[in-house]
């Protein structure tokens, strides 16, 4: 394939088209355009290696819901550790 039309596909993705407005820019098919497309991802990831993190990294703490379903069927002896919670309300709290 001609590197014009690769050119003129690498154009159309930095725009951020999508896979099928990129064929129609590069006068290719939709199934071309898929393959050409992981080609230049799967290019510039090679290109790139694998990331890194330097410096200070920080982040925030974050609480997830624990669930006890199904819990009391398995173990005859088992006791909730905690009240029962409203499904989709919000987690504020450690636990």
């Amino acid at each position: 394939m001609p590197v014009e039309i690769w050119f003129e596909y690498a154009k159309a993705m930095i725009v951020g088209y999508s896979i099928r407005k990129c064929a129609i820019v590069a006068g290719v098919s939709v199934k071309t355009s898929f393959y050409m497309i992981h080609k230049i991802l799967d290019a510039i990831r090679l290109h790139q290696g694998v990331g890194s993190v330097e410096g200070v990294v920080e982040m925030d703490e974050t609480f997830f819901a624990e669930s006890f379903k199904g819990n009391h069927k398995k173990d005859k002896a088992f006791t909730m550790p905690r009240k029962p919670r409203k499904r989709g309300k919000e987690i504020k709290k450690r636990n």
